[in-house]
């Protein structure tokens, strides 16, 4: 082909403008996502930075949210009925609220209400956490989900002194949570509101969690004891939660034993499992969790002394530590416990109470 002819230059410069804005525009759109670090924990950026649309080649955003498993709202949120902001309010949430990440659509994420509502949020109004991924070879590296037990409209059990159960495992779970070494730390709730039992083991298994822990204080014993009647149940069909159920029961009793008040027990107080008549877990927290759980009952707060003890921080403090002990030992030892379960002819739902309201 000659070039001396202007009308064929001009064919070949416009032709080769073409192909450099094509690829250029290809080049833009294939860029990797980015992440970044916030706090509490690792996070996940809701959306790499896309080049502002031109009028010939408009560009759409690019997400990369399938390794996200849980997402905390930053701001007052909306959680639509559909993936988008026209879509219906199924629920509204105040801020500092951890919701489960089921999978997302665009720049919106399937989530659960602490009232059990499945629903779509935007990312921009969330933090987002990614999902745990392999083993962790020490403390450090784990994922651990800690469940304050009961909250809102389930107060638990409540104490001579009018402290709630809520209260105390609440109180428990955030001195817990900094003394964990640097791990992953999420807890259920981290205020007082209503909860049900397969948001919070939703919570634990759309992280992929090492491990759930939930905190509650018992009530009803079968008489006085020489020692402190610590329980811990843990899942039948997991070596793994037996294991860190036996961890849990002999740092806390240990721990426990330092304080000089009267205890009291049931007969068969110590690291245990139930069935139900199916041959299940009784507990429906242990039957809904995909994670290695264990139910933690430190100390009777029907009991005077012990409600009062529970009051006290260096109390709380002393639980928390021991627990942390447990999981640092369960994430970076080896070994194994087991325990021999018995029946019951019932087991618990879980599920909400009518007339729940998520925190707003």
């Amino acid at each position: 082909m000659s070039f001396a002819d202007p009308r064929r230059l001009e064919w070949v410069l416009a032709a080769l403008a073409v192909g450099v804005l094509t690829v250029a525009a290809i080049l833009i759109t294939a860029q990797p996502s980015s992440t970044q670090t916030g706090t509490p924990g690792p996070v996940v950026a809701a959306a790499t930075q896309a080049p502002k649309p031109t009028p010939e080649r408009p560009v759409r955003l690019a997400y990369d949210l399938a390794g996200v498993g849980a997402a905390t709202t930053k701001v007052p949120t909306a959680i639509h009925q559909d993936p988008s902001a026209a879509s219906p309010v199924v629920s509204r949430l105040r801020p500092g609220v951890i919701l489960p990440v089921f999978r997302n659509d665009g720049p919106y994420l399937r989530v659960m209400t602490p009232c059990e509502a499945k629903g779509w949020v935007k990312t921009s109004s969330v933090m987002l956490h990614p999902r745990s991924s392999g083993p962790p070879k020490s403390l450090a590296d784990a994922t651990i989900v800690i469940d304050p037990g009961h909250g809102g409209m389930q107060p638990g059990a409540k104490g001579p002194n009018g402290l709630a159960e809520k209260d105390a495992n609440l109180a428990i779970a955030r001195r817990l949570s900094p003394v964990l070494s640097g791990a992953r730390v999420y807890l259920t709730r981290y205020f007082d509101f209503t909860a049900g039992l397969v948001y919070r083991t939703s919570l634990a298994n759309t992280l992929g969690a090492h491990a759930l822990v939930s905190i509650h204080n018992n009530a009803a014993p079968d008489g006085p004891s020489d020692h402190p009647g610590t329980e811990t149940w843990h899942q039948s069909r997991s070596a793994a939660s037996q294991r860190l159920s036996g961890l849990l029961f002999g740092e806390l009793r240990e721990a426990l034993k330092a304080f000089n008040v009267t205890w009291v027990s049931d007969r068969q107080a110590g690291t245990r499992t139930r069935l139900n008549q199916h041959g299940q877990d009784y507990y429906g927290l242990l039957r809904a969790s995909k994670v290695p759980t264990v139910i933690v009952e430190a100390m009777f707060i029907s009991n005077g002394p012990e409600a009062e003890l529970l009051r006290q921080p260096k109390a709380q403090d002393a639980v928390a530590r021991s627990l942390a002990r447990s999981l640092k030992r369960y994430v970076e030892e080896s070994g194994s416990d087991v325990s021999e379960p018995y029946s019951a002819t019932a087991a618990t739902r879980g599920g909400v109470p009518a007339g729940c309201v998520d925190p707003a």
